[in-house]
């Protein structure tokens, strides 16, 4: 009998701790609800409201000590409730990183580097590494500088723009190798470190930065693709011709790009000579002037160009850039068909040989003289690594704009004598 008493007695205490304890859940549950209610339209009161009904939530006492730094508040009162927070929740990297701004905008930096190592302890995110690194910048301890800036690159994807993170690097150093050590070799972040060298004209640095960016590419993204091979574009635009040159063969052998190779030392100048690849995707290839009455079509192994009549009296209808030696004399030679054009014997077109700088080398005979078939013959200076070569219209005097269509089936360089 008297166990059967202690039994029920035991069953009845489980009840009645299990009433309290679910009354106590529903009670939190409660003032919770009624606490985010009260937060819900974000205001400083409605915060101050919450924090009354729950005043030890961690949460809300983060929020509350935040929004009165936020609110430019700078007291000891307000440090006081800082580090009382920071104490309630100890795992606020937030938290943390704001002791550690607090303390250096003290002069404490020992104890700024202190809390702020924490946050990066406790949050291997960007915002903690990147917050040390700038104290580190900023203090000129080193130490802890590189680690965070390559935490900050490896996160992946990075989910932020590491141009600051680059710009930081080229503040501390002109060391091209030493900031590359800390750069992923893979990923999004190998490809925007070269578009970052490249949009800083950082031309050696990106050279050698090259062949890491091309391994890294993703062929799938046409962003990635897009880059790549823009960098060749890049180079001209340095007049860097020879290392362009190399790049387009490299995307070449790679099938990034649908061209011919180029081998300047053999008069192999012009990437696409019988015009079997795809325009218009810059660099080597040849680049096409359409609309305004132009209108670009392909057969195969030439080009066609049809004109209504209404295009300018002088444009500029085809140009590609082309690797060449200096000091040397050249041939420019070509094969075009203008009888399907309202003058078949039209004066108005002709190739001009540019430099970079669009002086000109040559103007050469009219295209459609002799059969369609013609040579252009030019010396190339000293210290000349490239040329642009490119088809002009202009209405000749006594003759109304042409119209129909211009076939081209080669054009390329060849050395002269």
């Amino acid at each position: 009998m008297l166990e059967k008493r202690m039994k029920t007695t035991l069953e009845l205490l489980v009840r009645a701790v299990v009433i309290v304890l679910c009354g106590f859940a529903l009670w939190k549950s409660i003032q919770l609800a009624r606490a985010d209610y009260s937060f819900a339209p974000g205001t400083t009161a409605g915060l101050h409201r919450a924090m009354a009904i729950l005043p030890a939530d961690a949460d809300y006492a983060t929020r509350g000590v935040l929004r009165r730094l936020d609110d430019g508040e700078d007291s000891p009162d307000v440090d006081a409730a800082l580090t009382r927070t920071a104490r309630l929740n100890p795992l606020s990297s937030e938290l943390q990183m704001t002791l550690g701004l607090r303390a250096e905008q003290h002069g404490d930096l020992a104890q700024a580097e202190h809390f702020l190592l924490q946050a990066t302890q406790l949050d291997h995110q960007y915002k903690p590494a990147w917050t040390l690194a700038n104290f580190c910048y900023r203090t000129g301890r080193m130490d802890n500088f590189w680690p965070m800036v390559k935490r900050c690159l490896a996160l992946e994807p990075t989910g932020f723009d590491p141009t600051a993170v680059f710009d930081l690097c080229w503040r501390i150093t002109d060391d091209a190798k030493k900031i590359q050590a800390f750069i992923p070799r893979r990923g999004e972040t190998a490809l925007a470190y070269l578009q970052y060298l490249t949009g800083n004209k950082r031309w050696e640095p990106a050279l050698a930065w090259w062949p890491v960016a091309l391994e890294a590419m993703d062929r799938s993204d046409k962003h990635d693709v897009d880059a790549i091979v823009g960098f060749t574009d890049a180079m001209l635009a340095a007049e860097r011709m020879p290392e362009a040159a190399r790049i387009w063969n490299q995307l070449v052998d790679r099938s990034l790009v649908k061209s011919g190779r180029l081998d300047p030392a053999t008069a192999i100048s012009i990437a696409d000579p019988e015009f079997s690849f795809p325009r218009n995707a810059g660099a080597f290839s040849w680049r096409i002037t359409e609309g305004s009455g132009i209108f670009p079509a392909s057969d195969f192994s030439a080009l066609r160009l049809e004109l209504d009549g209404n295009q300018p009296q002088s444009v500029r209808l085809l140009i590609t850039n082309a690797p060449v030696l200096a000091d040397r004399k050249y041939r420019l030679v070509w094969k075009s068909d203008g009888t399907r054009l309202s003058l078949p014997a039209d004066p108005g077109f002709g190739f001009r040989i540019l430099t970079s700088s669009g002086a000109v080398l040559a103007e050469c005979p009219p295209l459609l003289g002799n059969g369609g078939k013609g040579v252009c013959s030019f010396s190339t200076p000293a210290n000349l690594a490239g040329v642009q070569v490119d088809l002009q219209y202009a209405r000749a005097p006594g003759t109304t704009r042409s119209s129909g269509v211009l076939e081209l089936s080669s054009v390329r360089l060849e050395f002269g004598s």
